[in-house]
């Protein structure tokens, strides 16, 4: 069954062709303007007699009038659409983008025409430009990333930025990462490209990150941290390993726990000394005058004997509660943080070896007995270090909490330090066991420097 369409009348037409929300025109085979629509108009800013009868010279400069003349002409001898990307500024407006594709189109006189439909890109080529701009910066920043960057898919190489480049033209040597219990598992007889890609290949699916340790012929061992993630590079499913070193942190970890274990030792010695020098001398004392009761005859004599016997007695279990104490404070189990630190600080008060204003806010706040025993052997450290290393006569110690935050703050009137040399020296060692406290129990260590004094500031968050 066939349907007749309605006959429409040219007006009809016309209303359809200026409702067009797309600038749309019409040329002749001389390149002029022989019709456009309502939206053409506006955007040129003209009446439609005054585009009707001109060409492309009454909008654009001669540079834009001859491209766009160039694609007029490719369009009438090949009868092939056109399409091309057109940055202008218009007579009235600012510098837009359209994209104006041409078509030839023939009248069934027989006489052809060029029609050009426009639509306006400029916002679209914005997100475009900035989406590159942010690409290149994005590769820019890869590239030229301290971190190495490797992107390879079966073996093959796919990408290494500049760092990568560099360790893999190093002369030689020897990658090898730590297995699933901690230790280095070796690659075998490999380049050290081959080697690389070995454990990177091995290490997806298999650990979050695992450890490696490069061992050159030439210079020191280097260690990283090696992360996988699947990628895709040039529409190739890929894996892209990222190597962090990490040898100063590796270095840093050696020189602390050196310094802890130096630190255990010096305790060690001390409570041997404590024990050899203090209550050893009482002991011995105690087993002499309970030997001489052997041969006394004389009851006075003897009840006089057994009356040092229990001074020396006495005396030995002071001695065995200061000792106890050095170890692990009791009052710390008993009282808490705030009355601990008191009980230190009057200690060094009737000791009269230095002036310490504490201020706290804790109260009875009590802690886990673990982070309370950190807190009060890092106030103690401190102070320990201002007698031995600042010349300092009096000292500052505020300790606050939050409700979230415990933070102390510690400052004296010595000469200062400067902490970097002192991490450099052998005397490092009170600052290398502030370090280790603290990352015992996850807090920050900071060093602030105030009007030419050093704020030791110790934070531990709970959230």
């Amino acid at each position: 069954m066939q349907t007749d369409l309605p006959v429409m009348d040219e007006a009809f037409y016309a209303a359809i062709f200026h409702s067009m929300v797309h600038p749309v025109f019409l040329k002749n085979t001389n390149l002029e303007y022989v019709a456009a629509n309502q939206a053409f108009c506006s955007l040129m800013g003209l009446r439609l007699a005054e585009i009707v009868g001109s060409d492309d010279h009454l909008f654009f400069t001669e540079e834009e009038t001859v491209s766009f003349r160039e694609n007029d002409q490719k369009v009438l001898q090949t009868g092939n659409p056109e399409g091309k990307e057109e940055f202008t500024k218009l007579v009235r407006g600012s510098m837009r983008r359209y994209l104006t594709t041409k078509s030839l189109l023939e009248a069934p006189d027989g006489t052809r025409y060029i029609l050009g439909v426009s639509s306006e890109i400029t916002d679209k080529s914005l997100i475009f430009d900035k989406l590159r701009e942010s690409e290149s910066l994005i590769r820019t920043l890869v590239h030229d990333s301290p971190n190495l960057v490797l992107v390879h898919a079966n073996g093959k190489i796919l990408y290494k930025n500049l760092a990568m480049t560099q360790l893999l033209c190093h002369p030689g040597g020897e990658f090898i990462a730590k297995d699933g219990i901690g230790l280095y598992r070796k690659t075998g007889k490999k380049t050290l490209r081959a080697a690389l890609i070995s454990l990177a290949c091995q290490a997806i699916g298999q650990h979050e990150e695992i450890e490696m340790q490069l061992n050159p012929y030439e210079g020191g061992t280097r260690y990283f941290l090696l992360k996988n993630s699947y990628s895709s590079y040039q529409n190739i499913k890929a894996i892209m390993s990222v190597l962090v070193e990490i040898t100063e942190r590796k270095h840093l970890e050696s020189y602390v726990l050196n310094k802890i274990i130096e630190t255990e030792d010096r305790d060690r010695k001390r409570f041997a000394v404590d024990l050899h020098d203090d209550l050893g001398p009482i002991l011995s004392s105690i087993k002499i005058h309970l030997g001489l009761d052997r041969n006394m005859t004389d009851p006075l004599q003897f009840l006089e004997n057994m009356e040092i016997c229990k001074k020396l007695i006495k005396e030995a279990f002071e001695k065995i509660r200061i000792i106890s104490n050095n170890i692990t404070p009791s009052v710390i189990d008993m009282y808490g943080l705030d009355p601990a630190i008191r009980s230190f600080i009057r200690t060094l008060r009737v000791e009269k070896t230095i002036s310490v204003q504490f201020h706290s806010d804790l109260g009875d706040k009590r802690f886990s007995n673990e982070l309370e025993m950190h807190f009060l052997r890092i106030v103690c450290e401190l102070i320990n270090n201002s007698i031995k290393h600042s010349g300092a006569a009096k000292v500052n110690v505020h300790l606050g909490y939050s409700g979230s935050c415990i933070t102390l703050l510690y400052w004296d009137d010595g000469k200062g330090y400067n902490v970097e040399e002192i991490m450099k020296s052998a005397t490092g060692m009170g600052i290398s066991n502030l370090y280790y406290r603290v990352s015992v129990i996850g807090g920050e260590l900071d060093f602030l420097h105030r009007r030419g004094k050093v704020i030791v500031r110790i934070r531990k968050n709970f959230k």
